[in-house]
C-alpha cells in the first residue's frame, strides 16, 4: 500500500515539475481544508487528489489512486471483519 502512495506522490511530482512534493501537497492540502473545514482528512486528501488528476487528465494517476483507493478500503474492510470477529 506504502508503495502506490510513493509511485502516486512521484507520478504528481513529475505532473507539477517539482522537486518538494511534500511542500506542495500540504500547501493543497492546506487550501483544501480552508475551502471545505467540514470534511475529514480522508475526504481531503481524495479531493486534491482528484483535482490534480482532473487538472492533469492523466490517466497512469488515475488508475494509481483508484488502485491505492481499492487496497486502502479493502484492508480496513478486512481490519472491520476481524474487530467483529473477535
Amino acid at each position: 500500500m506504502a508503495n502506490y502512495k510513493n509511485l502516486i506522490d512521484q507520478r504528481v511530482a513529475t505532473l507539477m515539475e517539482t522537486k518538494n512534493i511534500e511542500h506542495e501537497m500540504n500547501l493543497l492540502f492546506d487550501l483544501q481544508k480552508e475551502q471545505t473545514p467540514f470534511y475529514n482528512s480522508e475526504t481531503i486528501e481524495s479531493l486534491v487528489y482528484l483535482g490534480i488528476i482532473k487538472t492533469y487528465n492523466d490517466r497512469a494517476l488515475d488508475f494509481l489512486w483508484y488502485t491505492y483507493q481499492n487496497e486502502m478500503h479493502q484492508t480496513s474492510h478486512v481490519q472491520t471483519s476481524y474487530k467483529k470477529a473477535a
